[in-house]
């Protein structure tokens, strides 16, 4: 009977790895909830005729001006926001803003 418990540390290990586990899916659930509700008040803006975006913004873009940088301004951000929130480097944000390096979509 003795040899077919496991030993207490490998017990806790194997809930601290459950936990984890479980922690994990909680912050993607939160996340998913988060975007379920973006993309459903963004829904009913559009089905009430609301602009998601204003026209300046949308004005400044058709008239040539790097779409990053208007909306990055439109929502009140700094580059170095943006090189935060996407662990890309200011310098680069930069870069792309001035046209010295073209985005690439990553399919």
């Amino acid at each position: 009977m003795f040899g077919l418990k496991r030993p207490i540390r490998a017990r806790s290990l194997s809930f601290r790895k459950e936990y984890e586990v479980l922690a994990a899916k909680a912050r993607e659930a939160d996340e998913a909830f988060g975007t379920a509700r973006l993309v459903a008040r963004a829904r009913k803006q559009i089905a009430d005729g609301i602009l998601l975006i204003p026209k300046q913004v949308i004005d400044r873009i058709a008239n040539g001006e790097n779409a990053l940088r208007a909306l990055r301004e439109w929502r009140g951000k700094t580059q170095l926001d943006i090189a935060h929130k996407t662990k890309i480097g200011k310098g680069y944000i930069s870069d792309l803003e001035s046209g010295r390096e073209r985005e690439q979509l990553q399919l």
